[in-house]
């Protein structure tokens, strides 16, 4: 498979810096500190999610206790959304299922690393002490690169010292440089031949990750960096650089054995489609200086794709991808573009579906294998599943939720004082029938407004001139959304009928900006008040105990993090999954409510 090898170095130091650090989960930290109805919230679950999401105003005793409560106050608002969302099927849905597919891969293909890379090697006490002996000393070399062995091999083969080599390069318009190498910073190859020649030698043509190189040995001397390091540091770093090299070769084997008979790559008329839908949103001039998919951006450039969006982008085995997914991908992991132009475009679309293709096909034997099965893939599951469902909810709770006009008008005249409150002209008929208003009302659908009858049987008319709002109240309410003279669906108030005509509605003139700034900020409100009422009255209907002594006593970091996961064979995902802060709920229920913290 032609993808392969050109991704190998590069998977394997992308991988390198957390995979030692990511520890397998143990038995240790499951103690329940609450149960909501059939589910439960574990200590660890609730350590890992505490510790490992941003935080602030932790700091302290009383304020870390605090934060601890208000966390799982909304892990247990949490597990109620998600129970809810599976009552009602939500679980099944076509959005949450590939969610969570592609979350059980990914752990998958992480389990694999482990099993194939990681774990299978290991660095002895005399091979770390050797590594400590050089990495405490520098090399000062002088190298020719060239992309091409045989310019190259012809140097060298004429060449006998230092000076001859750096006089003949430059003859020969060859790139020459002189740096400093230090253990541990070099592609190991590289590495190995600065380190191993002695001074004043020059070396064989070396080839490496970006071409092919002849070193000559200048000098060596101290890294006087390295030599202050505390012994401690220096050791750490020398058996991780090594176990990292030794990953490397395992990494180049495992990969060219694996797939060796799998079939993936990308399609180039896929390819030339996304970067033409990508060149066109990005080039518009409502993208700006943005080099990156914004939600404007992105669905332009899904609108550009018209006809071809479910065209094959790439083939990874027995799966493939379409192009609109691709595009999905990109907008998703934030990729960024350096350049629009043809063909960079499409080289770099190129290489990041290459990538993609890779991942997937071990994914793809990950799963084969069942790694996905295993307790602590399960167990990540089940958190990213109950998040997924309990997001759902939220989603389509604000859905249903929006600040009306006039809300927003009368927001603005508390807020601001020297804006004028909005006015209203309007008629209010009344009676004790509903049927009687009605007859009234529709008897007047097609007159002119000022077309209204003196008196009629049961009815009572009033007018209201340039009133504000706040005094009409629900009168306000009724008239506002109607075109000016309209009369409102009769509705009954304190056992009156009711319909309201819209004659003038007076608006202020508002500074640019403002109505749209206090229409989400109002409706991002209403939201969360629906939210806490939802939450409130499911944890009315289901069994909440919370053990608020278990918490009290759980000991975690008060240093807020924001961490990601590091996957094997590249990539990287939210260490957890992030919990929304929901408390208000609480303050809905009876005193006679489920126990708190």
């Amino acid at each position: 498979m032609s993808i392969v090898r050109s991704l190998h170095i590069t998977f394997a130091l992308l991988v390198a810096a957390l995979a030692l650090a990511q520890a397998q989960s143990s038995s240790e930290g499951t103690a329940i500190l609450a149960r909501v109805g059939g589910d439960v919230v574990t200590e660890q679950e609730f350590v890992e999610r505490f510790e490992l999401m941003p935080g602030i105003h932790r700091q302290g005793a009383g304020a870390l206790e605090a934060a601890k409560q208000e966390f799982l106050l909304s892990l247990v608002a949490e597990k109620l959304l998600a129970g809810n969302a599976q009552r009602y099927g939500v679980d099944q849905s076509e959005a949450i299922s590939r969610a969570l597919n592609n979350v059980r891969r990914l752990l998958a293909r992480d389990e694999l690393y482990r099993d194939e890379i990681q774990r299978g090697v290991s660095v002895s006490s005399g091979e770390i002490a050797k590594g400590e002996r050089t990495a405490r000393r520098m090399r000062t070399v002088v190298y020719v690169y060239s992309d091409r062995r045989a310019d190259l091999d012809s140097l060298r083969s004429s060449v006998s010292s230092i000076a001859t080599l750096v006089a003949e390069a430059h003859a020969a318009a060859l790139l020459v440089d002189t740096i400093a190498v230090r253990w541990g910073e070099a592609e190991s190859a590289l590495e190995e031949t600065a380190f191993g020649a002695k001074p004043g030698s020059v070396s064989p043509v070396v080839g490496s990750s970006v071409g092919w190189f002849v070193l000559g040995v200048v000098r060596e001397g101290p890294d006087s960096e390295r030599q202050a390091l505390d012994p401690v540091a220096l050791r750490s770093f020398v058996e991780t650089r090594l176990r990292l090299r030794k990953e490397e070769g395992r990494l180049n084997a495992f990969l060219d054995s694996a797939l060796s008979n799998v079939t993936g790559y990308g399609r180039s008329a896929g390819i030339r489609r996304l970067a033409g839908s990508l060149r066109q949103a990005l080039a518009a001039p409502s993208a700006g200086n943005d080099v990156t998919l914004s939600a404007e951006t992105y669905a332009s450039a899904m609108t550009a794709l018209a006809g071809s969006a479910d065209d094959t982008l790439s083939i990874m085995g027995d799966r493939w991808l379409s192009v609109r997914e691709g595009l999905e991908r990109l907008y998703a992991s934030g990729t960024r573009w350096d350049d629009l132009r043809y063909p960079a475009l499409e080289r770099q679309l190129n290489a990041t579906i290459r990538e993609w293709v890779l991942q997937d096909l071990l994914e793809s034997i990950a799963v084969r294998r069942g790694l996905d099965g295993r307790p602590q893939v399960v167990r990540q599951l089940e958190m990213w599943r109950a998040h997924y469902l309990a997001e759902e909810m939220v989603r389509r709770v604000a859905g249903q939720v929006k600040a009306s006009d006039l809300d927003v008008f009368r927001a603005i005249a508390m807020a601001y004082r020297s804006i004028a409150q909005p006015r209203l002209s309007v008629r209010v008929a009344t009676g004790v029938s509903v049927s009687d208003v009605a007859v009234f009302v529709d008897a007047l659908a097609n007159a002119p407004i000022d077309a209204l009858p003196t008196s009629a049987p049961g009815i009572t008319i009033r007018e209201f001139r340039n009133e504000p709002v706040e005094r009409l109240g629900i009168v306000a309410a009724a008239a506002w959304p109607l075109s000016t003279g309209a009369w409102s669906k009769v509705t009954v108030v304190d056992s009156i009928a009711m319909s309201v005509q819209l004659l003038e509605r007076f608006v202020p003139e508002l500074p640019q900006g403002l109505y749209d700034s206090m229409a989400t900020a109002l409706t991002r409100q209403k939201v969360r008040r629906s939210l806490a009422e939802v939450v409130a009255r499911l944890a009315r209907s289901e069994r909440i105990e919370v053990y608020d002594d278990r918490l009290v006593s759980l000991r975690v970091s008060s240093t807020p993090m924001m961490t990601y996961r590091l996957l094997g064979f590249g990539g990287r995902m939210f260490a957890v999954p992030f919990v929304r802060p929901q408390t208000d709920w609480i303050e809905l229920l009876p005193e006679t409510g489920p126990p708190v913290p």
